[in-house]
């Protein structure tokens, strides 16, 4: 079947972050040493929890920075520094081009709040849906997720490219049907996504 949509991830595709480990500058701060730094900033149960929207972005972070015992304006710069990174405005223009012959979409496990903090990058104008998890209560890789983004789209599986940086998440897509590819760069990606649409026509 002809591709009829390309649907994306955000972190690690569309937004790369910043190369610099937190730990570098913000373990000895907390008093620390980089590994129960990095375990209480990655702390499972409330990650998983922000981003399937049971709690909220702000819940999250006040719950890390209680862990870290650090003053509100500490934790401001912590939150500052993790969301330090790049947008890639040459692989959003690249798919504005191919927006009139091909649906496009978002599917990004993100937190509660994400739609407006992105809305300059990831808005309506580009993309036919924008799949955040908070908002669904679900994330990659559960089949659920890609399902919603396919109705939405109103498209079938094989029609479709799912592009995202973490091997689970693409074996997820594909168990599905979809045809998935790991990004790895820009270059990459457009390599890859060539052997499905061609020029683009």
């Amino acid at each position: 079947m002809p591709i009829k949509a390309i649907i994306l991830d955000i972190g690690g595709v569309i937004w790369l972050p910043s190369g610099s480990p937190l730990s570098e500058k913000w373990a000895s701060r907390c008093g620390l040493d980089a590994m129960s730094f990095d375990r209480i900033l990655s702390a499972p149960e409330w990650r998983r929890q922000a981003l399937l929207g049971a709690i909220t972005r702000e819940e999250m972070w006040a719950n890390i920075g209680s862990m870290l015992g650090l003053s509100q304006n500490d934790l401001h710069e912590l939150e500052q520094d993790y969301w330090k990174g790049e947008w890639d405005t040459t692989l959003l223009d690249h798919f504005q081009t191919l927006k009139p012959r091909y649906k496009l979409g978002i599917i990004s496990d993100a937190y509660t709040g994400a739609r407006e903090l992105v809305k300059e990058w990831v808005n309506e104008e580009l993309f036919d849906t924008i799949v955040f998890s908070a908002e669904e209560g679900v994330c990659k890789p559960d089949p659920l997720i890609f399902r919603i983004a396919l109705e939405r789209l109103d498209v079938e599986a094989d029609a479709v490219v799912f592009v995202d940086d973490r091997d689970k998440n693409i074996v997820g897509a594909q168990q599905l049907g979809i045809h998935a590819i790991r990004y790895v760069n820009f270059s990459q990606l457009l390599n890859a996504l060539d052997g499905y649409i061609g020029n683009g026509v």
